[in-house]
């Protein structure tokens, strides 16, 4: 999606606290980062997530008061589409919608991300 939709979407990845902290609800034992203490622990862990899945989406860091993350509810994650100009707020992806194994429908929100480009292109 990301590619498909790069010269008219500015993608953004807002790293939040830690979804499955090993001291808190640890799954699985692949990897194990305990939940942040300090924004140097968040922002070393958000730079193990980026090295270690090769990840290119520019990536910004909530900071350790974890106020993005409260502000939208966005625990374990969540897709927001924001208007350029004015930075409205467009689209919120909603719990119900989640139905795929990472918590989120991407489908879903490419059927919004379409219609938004098809409005502002009127």
């Amino acid at each position: 999606m990301v590619e498909m939709f790069k010269s008219r979407v500015f993608f953004l990845t807002i790293y939040i606290r830690e979804a499955h902290a090993c001291d808190e609800w640890k799954l699985g034992d692949r990897i194990c980062i305990e939940q942040h203490k300090t924004i140097e622990e968040r922002l070393d862990a958000t730079k193990q997530m980026m090295n270690g899945m090769d990840y290119h989406i520019p990536t910004a860091v909530d900071g350790i008061e974890d106020g993005f993350e409260k502000m939208f509810a966005v625990w374990p994650q969540r897709f927001i589409l924001l208007e350029n100009n004015d930075a409205k707020l467009l689209h919120v992806s909603k719990p119900e919608t989640y139905d795929t194994f990472d918590g989120h429908d991407p489908k879903a929100f490419y059927q919004v991300l379409i219609k938004c480009l098809k409005k502002a292109d009127k």
